[in-house]
């Protein structure tokens, strides 16, 4: 059975291609790396012992969502050198005791107020700010993650016969397609429309000296300029993620009226069984939750 360390790095890199998102390929690439270096042995050699003993010390010093989502990686690499490649006889995540996890748990959620006031600190009397608020504006109302939004280019906006639309790369589905809300287009016209710019990164960077960049705004950006705007709005700066916005879009479209499945369609929740029951009760029911959205963000 070929089973070496150059067999076994060449599969390592096949499993990491497959990962949909340039964030999930480096968190895996970093938790294998973690637990080599932690066992001291290549990736052919780990056993069980060496992954229980890494969980231990994870867990010293790391968040159970951070431990848990190390394991995760870990589980899927050797799953596929188990099955797919069959360069294991055995998968040494099987049996480890996993960290329970409540991704909700410590969800942060702006109500009603917090949302208007988060868009209200952005100052749009210049072209960042306006770029700003278009980004934010989005994420509140289109509920996407960070980098399904953040990452958005022109040519993902396409005019269908029911509207305007953009496609995105979502966690584990790519080519997925949502309305583009008015109010969230024309805040991006009124930016984009002053730097005469129709094609590339929506939300672009700038250079030190003013610049278009061709790439678009970081997720670090992203994350210090939502800290910047709550703090400056009074809001609990310290407490809020990105995704936050996501759990507030999910908010937002509850007091606009929507139930449950609704709620769900509209994240795109992953569960196969679930969505279909979601398609089943969705089925040519328009989007209009959008509407009172847009007037409990003063837009």
């Amino acid at each position: 059975m070929p089973d070496t360390a150059a067999v076994v790095l060449e599969a390592r890199d096949l499993w990491l291609s497959r990962q949909y998102s340039r964030n999930t390929r480096r968190a895996y690439a970093f938790a294998l790396r973690s637990l080599c270096e932690h066992a001291g042995k290549t990736l052919e050699k780990i056993n069980r012992r060496d992954v229980n003993a890494w969980l231990a010390d994870l867990q010293q010093d790391h968040a159970v969502a951070t431990v848990a989502a190390r394991l995760t990686a870990v589980k899927s690499f050797y799953d596929f050198l188990l099955v797919e490649v069959q360069l294991r006889r055995d998968n040494p995540a099987n049996g480890c005791r996993r960290p329970r996890v409540n991704p909700y748990g410590k969800a942060t959620v702006l109500d009603i107020d917090g949302a208007r006031a988060l868009l209200k600190a952005i100052d749009r009397e210049n072209i960042i700010g306006l770029r700003d608020y278009a980004l934010f504006l989005g994420y509140l109302m289109t509920g996407r993650r960070n980098s399904e939004w953040r990452l958005l280019r022109f040519e993902d906006i396409e005019l269908r016969p029911g509207g305007l639309v953009f496609k995105f790369d979502g966690k584990g589905k790519r080519d997925q397609v949502q309305e583009l809300y008015r109010p969230v287009m024309d805040a991006i016209h009124k930016y984009a429309d002053l730097e005469g710019r129709d094609s590339g990164a929506v939300f672009h960077s700038y250079g030190m000296r003013g610049e278009i960049l061709e790439s678009s705004v970081s997720d670090n950006y992203v994350r210090r300029a939502l800290k910047f705007y709550a703090a400056r709005a009074g809001l609990k700066a310290e407490s809020l993620k990105v995704h936050s916005l996501r759990h507030t879009a999910a908010m937002l479209r509850k007091e606009a009226g929507d139930d449950v499945l609704r709620i769900q369609a509209f994240l795109g929740h992953a569960n196969l069984a679930t969505t279909q029951v979601y398609i089943h009760n969705l089925t040519n029911k328009q989007d209009m939750a959008w509407q009172t959205v847009a007037e409990f963000l003063g837009v």
